[in-house]
């Protein structure tokens, strides 16, 4: 992924935060919007060898390239972020502006993971769940990796997915592997959600899919 900014300090998270609440109000006061909310790619890592227990490690964040066009790697070990008393306000702030919906795949653990620090982000929308009840019966499943192969046509290698996300500094490797993650969230919903416009005008969204 290009244009991949890891924060690894409290203030450049929010110095951050701030200047994009600012663009995402001019976005919304624009011409160029047509949509009720913003999709915003979203991902969490943590070291998936301890389970559940393990706390939030990284989170990426990818707005639409006209509010920013890099990819946010918000990394919270470095910045000593562990509780919600000490996440960042600013990036809480944003996270849960009532315009936003955090896209991305099996995004509802990541989303616990958010609410767990104190967030109280108001929408989601499982691009996996989307494409399984909206769009066909895929037997390769509904991965990140499966999807990006269907619907992007690109291959994801899913391997650094149990690096230990605790190391520091984290790496050129493993922050452009998180990033992608979040950037292709944004690319398939785009991808997708040509095929399932029909159904929904027809059924209703999926319940499944938006929480």
């Amino acid at each position: 992924v290009r244009c991949v900014y890891e924060a690894a300090w409290i203030q450049a998270a929010n110095d951050w935060a701030t200047a994009v609440v600012d663009a995402v109000a001019r976005y919304l006061e624009s011409d160029n919007d047509p949509h009720p909310v913003i999709y915003v790619g979203f991902d969490a890592e943590w070291n998936i060898r301890d389970g559940t227990r393990d706390i939030t490690r990284t989170i990426q964040i990818a707005f639409p390239k006209e509010i920013d066009e890099k990819v946010r790697v918000l990394n919270f070990t470095a910045m000593g972020v562990f509780t919600p008393d000490n996440f960042p306000n600013a990036v809480k702030q944003l996270l849960e502006l009532p315009k936003i919906m955090l896209v991305g795949v099996n995004v509802s653990r990541d989303v616990d993971r958010l609410r767990n620090l104190g967030v109280g982000t108001k929408k989601s929308l499982d691009v996996g769940e989307l494409a399984k009840h909206h769009v066909d019966n895929a037997p390769q499943g509904y991965s990140m990796a499966a999807l990006a192969a269907r619907y992007l046509q690109l291959g994801v290698d899913k391997c650094s997915q149990d690096s230990d996300w605790a190391q520091q500094p984290l790496s050129d490797k493993l922050s452009e592997y998180c990033a992608l993650d979040a950037r292709l969230s944004l690319q398939l919903l785009v991808a997708i959600l040509p095929k399932v416009k029909e159904t929904i005008q027809e059924n209703g969204p999926a319940t499944e899919a938006i929480s």
